[in-house]
């Protein structure tokens, strides 16, 4: 089953829980609210057996939800720009980006996604 949980661990980290369908693992997924970076912890009950850098992303865009967005059997990332309403997913296999897609935004901003997560 895929969740995020958004916690904010300091000025300048959001750390986001996701679920990875191919371990049944539950990894970490680290935003730095300062460079931009992703970065996952690859985890295996509490502890880290390995980290990867997934990307960089400008700080206005926020992640909102995980889920299988292209029915791969793999967890995908779903991002929201919350000052332009535009939405986007990161496809993902494992740690590597496939492919990115804009899908339809929603300009009224007093909207926002709740599911899934």
């Amino acid at each position: 089953m895929n969740f995020i949980a958004t916690i904010l661990i300091s000025i300048s980290m959001l750390l986001i829980f996701f679920s990875n369908n191919i371990s049944a693992e539950t990894n970490i997924l680290w935003q730095n609210q300062t460079s931009g970076d992703f970065v996952t912890w690859l985890m295996e009950g509490t502890d880290r057996t390995g980290q990867a850098l997934l990307g960089n992303q400008s700080t206005n865009w926020k992640i909102v939800g995980t889920g299988d967005f292209n029915s791969d059997g793999k967890p995908d990332i779903l991002w929201r720009h919350p000052l332009s309403g535009q939405n986007y997913v990161w496809l993902m296999d494992g740690t590597t980006i496939t492919e990115g897609s804009q899908i339809d935004p929603v300009l009224d901003l007093n909207w926002r996604i709740v599911g899934p997560k």
